[in-house]
């Protein structure tokens, strides 16, 4: 009977996290590492006592791969914000996703997987490619 409840506890935690992925900015120079967070909201009344995100991404001009795990804990009706922190090592588009996102029960017995999120897009350029206004495209 016990097990039931730590199981269903699991399954409350993880229909009531929410993560997103925010990049600091859209576009990176060549060379520079991209810093972004990851944002991990509880919105249920009991804590995310322990969530494993794994990051994935590709360079889809010259095939780079790799990935990344964060992991932590939220408080209940509260947001975790991680660093991550991503390379710029060739020019092309990053490719970023979410492949995975998992949350336990308070006494970690029972793991939950959420479904991947959407993939954003960086650039990665050998210069500003918004020329020298900035964030902003020229006209």
């Amino acid at each position: 009977m016990r097990a039931v409840l730590w199981l269903l506890l699991s399954e409350y935690t993880k229909r009531h996290a929410q993560v997103h992925l925010l990049l600091e900015e859209p576009w990176a120079l060549l060379g520079e590492s991209v810093q972004g967070q990851l944002l991990v909201r509880c919105r249920g009344f009991i804590p995310l006592v322990w969530f494993r995100a794994r990051l994935e991404w590709k360079n889809t001009l010259s095939l780079e791969r790799g990935s990344l795990s964060v992991s932590g804990c939220c408080p209940a009706g509260e947001t975790s914000r991680l660093p991550v922190l991503l390379p710029g090592k060739n020019c092309g588009i990053l490719e970023i996703s979410l492949k995975s996102f998992s949350t336990w029960d308070p006494l970690g017995l029972f793991c939950r997987k959420k479904r991947p999120l959407p993939r954003p897009f960086l650039v990665i350029a050998t210069q500003n490619p918004f020329g020298a206004a900035g964030t902003q495209p020229l006209p």
